[in-house]
């Protein structure tokens, strides 16, 4: 669906949509799931929607870079995402311990808010000249 919309819609436009869409499936999964139907169906969602965000991030990271840094940069993205990748698994295990799978949910959902709020900076690549 990405390859689809990106070039149709842009790359901010479609960010900021999936990612806001993916933040109501986070929330009917904390706060309206009354049933491990309904909470599957919500992380199903979220996840279809998140892969969108997902794809766009890595589009607009290879777009944003001239190309004798693109390698360099591209790398360095990689090894924080790593990085991230682990704290966050301690932080869920600590999470967990404090208050179950709904503050995880709720925290998870907190740093996707701010992943939306922080792509309205992100400038439009969509019909830039790549250096």
């Amino acid at each position: 669906a990405t390859f689809v919309c990106v070039d149709r819609f842009g790359r901010k436009p479609l960010l900021l949509v999936s990612m806001f869409l993916s933040i109501l499936c986070i929330a009917g999964w904390a706060f309206i799931a009354h049933s491990t139907t309904e909470a599957t169906a919500f992380a199903a969602l979220y996840n279809a929607l998140s892969v969108i965000a997902w794809n766009v991030i890595d589009i607009q990271s290879a777009e944003m870079f001239p190309v004798d840094q693109r390698s360099a940069a591209m790398g360095l993205l990689a090894a924080f995402g790593r990085v991230g990748s682990l704290l966050s698994q301690e932080a869920t295990g600590s999470l967990l311990s404090l208050g179950g799978g709904t503050l995880v949910i709720v925290v998870a959902g907190s740093m996707v808010v701010l992943g939306w709020i922080c792509g309205f900076f992100v400038p439009e690549t969509r019909n830039s000249k790549l250096n």
